[in-house]
């Protein structure tokens, strides 16, 4: 990841005093740096004065030694893919990112992103809505920080907008445009792909249209019995809340997916579908009430509510009188037995 040399110090200064850098408007903050970077050449004083940044009036958690990255920045995928768009790095820049484990630089000539807390080390597909052009860029960082995607909601900090922070070389070939801030409020779709797919932005190549996913989530088997609150889930890793009708809606890539429901109180169910571009796919669920436990009847049987069997005599539990040598008691009828 990159190191906070020169030019994030004064990018900081920037932030706290007009609250934008470069027009990135917190894309420094993206530096939210791994564990393992010891920050050697960090001041402690730097370190403070990071520590105290806000953007939009929303506090940026700072980075420290051990801090993980999804710590400073949000992880959630949205259901429609789609994000508002930022940029880092440039010309002349070239600052060091190590997250996934080799050494890249920021100096903007080629497709890159942050967003290792979405992402992970991999390959993610970036589509300007409007003209389906595209870009395969290389996730080679962590960012951006929360207080930006908290700044870029406009909801005193209480929500946050989800922001792809890309390289000026995705913007330029997607929009014409070598920066982006959040308050641009410029909207791109996104999705993880393979990481066979070809990195850079092809000329003349367009991205179908996405289709839509769409269901209802119902006690089986009656589909007319919704479940709302059910937490829908697509192997490609978005979830959703089915709404108070049960039903949930995806704008997704054209592809195919596994959909899985949950619910507590109820058996998991899963469907696979196949999006097709710029079509309607439906892919409703029913779940099955989880079964109760067997139930197992104690035995009430206890050693005080037996019996005795006293059908044959020599079951009975009195003394045997009936000959006097079974007798129990003294034999008095020698007077050299008394006892």
């Amino acid at each position: 990841m990159r190191h906070p040399a020169l030019r994030a110090w004064l990018c900081a200064a920037l932030l706290v005093l007009v609250g934008g850098c470069g027009g990135e408007e917190g894309g420094v903050l993206s530096a939210a740096r791994p564990q393992g970077d010891d920050g050697g050449n960090q001041s402690s004083a730097l370190g403070q004065f990071v520590a105290a940044l806000t953007v939009g009036g929303c506090q940026c958690p700072a980075w420290s030694p051990g801090v993980a990255c999804s710590t400073l920045s949000y992880s959630d995928i949205p259901a429609d893919n789609r994000y508002y768009v930022t940029t880092f790095g440039g010309p002349g820049d070239g600052q060091d990112m190590w997250i996934c484990g080799h050494q890249l630089t920021d100096n903007g000539s080629w497709p890159y992103l942050a967003n290792y807390a979405r992402f992970g080390c991999g390959k993610v597909k970036i589509v300007n809505p409007s003209t389906r052009a595209f870009c395969i860029a290389e996730v080679a960082d962590c960012g951006p920080n929360r207080c930006v995607e908290e700044a870029a909601c406009g909801c005193a900090c209480g929500a946050h907008i989800p922001i792809l922070d890309v390289s000026p070389f995705v913007t330029q070939h997607l929009f014409g445009i070598s920066g982006s801030g959040y308050s641009d409020k410029r909207v791109v779709e996104a999705w993880a792909v393979s990481v066979t797919e070809p990195t850079g932005c092809p000329d003349n190549a367009v991205e179908p249209d996405p289709g839509t996913l769409k269901g209802v989530i119902y006690h089986a088997p009656d589909s007319a019995d919704r479940l709302p609150g059910a937490l829908v889930t697509l192997s490609s890793g978005q979830s959703q809340t089915a709404d108070g009708s049960g039903v949930y809606q995806f704008s997704l890539a054209p592809g195919s997916y596994t959909i899985t429901a949950t619910l507590e109180g109820y058996q998991q169910g899963s469907v696979n579908k196949q999006v097709a571009s710029g079509a309607v796919t439906w892919g409703s669920i029913g779940l099955k009430p989880e079964e109760a436990p067997d139930t197992i009847t104690p035995d009430t049987i206890t050693p005080d509510t037996i019996t005795p069997d006293t059908s044959h005599p020599d079951t009975l539990q009195s003394p045997d009188t009936s000959h006097p040598d079974t007798l129990q008691y003294p034999d008095t009828s020698h007077p050299d037995t008394l006892q």
